[in-house]
């Protein structure tokens, strides 16, 4: 059950491409989850708590993987709601910043750049995937 929080970035990224598929208001569900995320962490405090993991450490590695395939698919799924014409400004506006954030969200998970304020803390209450070596 341990392994199940290091899919939440997996889950988040899913919810902000399909916002952009679905298009309309639902643009901007990628980027609505900063300010959320900003709200709610304070609430939960610190989980230091020692993790279960199992033993086999390629388990742990399936949310990584998965971040890290999901950030091109993002962009994909940008390009192609872009492709489709039809956008009004807002609804643009929703999209680049929706796609700006789930790449960034994609970058934090250790694939790429260091992490922000919001996603460290997250990181220490265990909603974001770590290796621990």
């Amino acid at each position: 059950m341990d392994v199940l929080r290091y899919y939440f970035p997996v889950l988040c990224q899913l919810i902000g491409m399909g916002g952009i598929i679905v298009g309309g208001p639902w643009v901007w569900a990628g980027v609505a989850q900063l300010p959320l995320f900003a709200l709610v962490d304070p609430m939960l405090g610190d989980d230091l708590r020692e993790r279960k993991t199992p033993t086999s450490d390629a388990i742990m590695d399936i949310p990584v993987v998965l971040c890290a395939l999901l950030g091109p698919v993002t962009l994909m799924v940008l390009a192609w709601k872009v492709g489709q014409g039809g956008l009004g400004t807002v609804e643009l506006l929703g999209i680049i910043a929706s796609g700006a954030w789930l790449k960034r969200l994609q970058r934090s998970r250790g694939v790429g750049a260091p992490a922000g304020r919001v996603e460290c803390s997250m990181i220490r209450r265990g909603f974001i995937a770590r290796r621990q070596r």
